[in-house]
């Protein structure tokens, strides 16, 4: 079942620019010309930023892991089944990659003139705690790996804020 796993996730890591254009060939036929020029860029941004949420993810485990082993410390000793292990990491992986998504979300949905920068930021309060719980249901139940998750999440935001004000400026 890990092999399966593994496998899984490796098809969709590397499938990632299939599907993401692929997602974009279903939505092309209800958009305009100009929005249908946005295809090649947008799938190469969402590849990009899919693969820096892996990065991040990456770059991530290790401390979790760390934090995790740290509350087994004393009477018990912290054991990992490989497949509990390579479940959390594929979610947490998977989690990063979509989450990283966020801006080239706002640059869309901005272009689309569905989103405003301005409605961005009057909903930044609700964002900042939307990132806590959307960490808390991806991260162990620790507050530390959740502030470690969230804090990224509202950078991300802030990004999406300012992709929607460079696109809406180019807008007009």
């Amino acid at each position: 079942m890990i092999s399966m796993q593994i496998a899984l996730a490796g098809g969709i890591i590397v499938s990632s620019p299939i599907i993401f254009y692929q997602i974009w060939r279903f939505i092309s036929p209800g958009l305009y010309k100009h929005e249908k020029r946005m295809i090649i860029p947008v799938v190469i941004a969402t590849t990009f930023s899919f693969f820096c949420g892996l990065a991040f993810c990456y770059a991530l485990i290790p401390l979790l892991i760390r934090v995790l082993t740290a509350f087994g410390v004393g009477a018990m000793e912290p054991y990992f089944k490989a497949k509990e292990y390579i479940s959390f990491i594929l979610k947490m992986s998977i989690a990063c990659g979509i989450i990283f998504e966020l801006p080239v979300l706002s640059f869309v949905l901005t272009k689309m003139g569905l989103l405003t920068p301005k409605f961005l930021i009057s909903k930044i309060r609700h964002a900042v705690l939307l990132s806590f719980v959307v960490a808390a249901i991806l991260t162990p139940p620790d507050i530390f790996s959740q502030a470690i998750m969230a804090i990224p999440l509202i950078a991300l935001y802030g990004i999406s804020i300012l992709t929607s004000y460079l696109t809406a400026g180019k807008n007009k």
